[in-house]
């Protein structure tokens, strides 16, 4: 008789079954938040065929040092369209570049509130505001005194400016709105305490939000971004569906993703601002398929750029802040080593003692601070 083979470990926190593959004796352990932790290591569970790519911040970071290029070129064109057509039709993708940020932000906090519940509820504002508001304020306090001795704008011209839409420090909208979506997700899950409810109250807060900020007359950029936050939550909170969606259809599912990526990029430059949050969407989602499917090299440079792109983001706000005579080329390269040189500086600045990265943020996938 074959011999039979003992059962999996009992865990009081997940499920387990078995699944013998040949002679290798594999135990998979499911949990409704999809993942197996061992050690430091984060394994996606998969429901039998193909396997696909893990979506982890280890992984997802060349993405973020593309983004983090992306940024910087998609902000530069305002300021040398009529020398540099290239730039200034890249200029228009920016609202997906910061969807993608958008995304990985609202699909890390989903990841993380399945897993932990309310334990990771209760520290939730503390842990995220000592992470992104010390350098945010840093980098906002420097600009206004440069804007008054620069330019002679007061603080509290810098005051009124902020309540027509327009930050003292430059493109850092994006954080201003990241805030407001921490704090209706902290207070959704406080009242709800259910994920699922959490992200209804989500989708209904976005929706009020777009509408208030178009009444006032605030630039688009405000809104057109944020429906990727939605679309990560629920793509990490139905995680397992998706997977199993996908690896049946996967034939079909990545050439539309890439066909849909590729689009997006060739109709940048016809910007239309009432398509932009269904432009922003679809490339938000195309390129987390993608990413399932196509694994992203794990570069060196990609992901020591991926690891400082939240500080990235914000020097080089800061660094469009100044009035550039230089010519484009030269331009683009200053803005570009600064960013990443001020961006590595001021990630040190704040980094705690004896902790990477990537120690700090072990079970989210959002921009790193973030």
């Amino acid at each position: 008789a074959s011999r039979v083979p003992p059962a999996p470990p009992k865990s009081p926190i997940f499920k387990s079954y078995s699944n013998y593959n040949n002679n290798n004796r594999i135990y998979v352990h499911h949990a409704r938040s999809h993942f197996y932790h061992n050690g430091n290591q984060c394994i996606k569970t998969n429901r039998g065929g193909g396997n696909l790519n893990r979506f982890t911040p280890q992984e997802t970071l060349p993405l973020r040092g593309i983004l983090a290029i992306l940024i910087i070129c998609t902000h530069f064109g305002p300021f040398y369209s009529p020398q540099w057509s290239l730039i200034d039709t890249w200029s228009w993708f920016g609202g997906p570049v910061v969807g993608c940020f958008f995304f990985l932000s609202g699909y890390g906090l989903a990841i993380s509130y399945i897993k932990k519940g309310n334990t990771y509820i209760n520290s939730f504002l503390r842990k995220r505001f000592v992470k992104i508001l010390p350098t945010f304020i840093l980098m906002t306090l420097i600009a206004i005194a440069h804007n008054y001795f620069a330019y002679g704008t007061t603080p509290w011209q810098a005051l009124i400016y902020l309540t027509k839409g327009i930050t003292p420090l430059a493109t850092s909208w994006y954080i201003y709105v990241l805030i407001l979506f921490y704090l209706a997700f902290f207070f959704s899950a406080v009242i709800s305490k259910s994920p699922r409810l959490t992200g209804i109250s989500l989708i209904v807060f976005t929706l009020i939000y777009s509408v208030t900020l178009h009444k006032i007359g605030w630039g688009g950029w405000w809104i057109s971004s944020t429906p990727s936050f939605i679309i990560g939550y629920y793509a990490a909170s139905y995680q397992t569906e998706i997977n199993s969606f996908l690896r049946r259809h996967a034939i079909i599912i990545l050439p539309l993703a890439i066909i849909t990526l590729i689009g997006a990029a060739f109709a940048a430059h016809h910007h239309r601002e009432i398509f932009q949050p269904l432009q922003t969407s679809a490339v938000s989602i195309s390129v987390y398929l993608c990413l399932l499917f196509v694994k992203l090299p794990q570069n060196a440079i990609l992901k020591f750029l991926g690891s400082i792109s939240y500080e990235i983001y914000l020097v080089q706000g800061f660094m469009f802040g100044f009035k550039w005579t230089l010519a484009p080329s030269l331009s683009l390269a200053v803005i570009f080593s600064t960013s990443i040189m001020g961006g590595w500086l001021l990630h040190r600045l704040f980094l705690r003692p004896n902790k990477t990265s990537t120690e700090r943020h072990p079970d989210t996938n959002t921009l790193p601070g973030v």
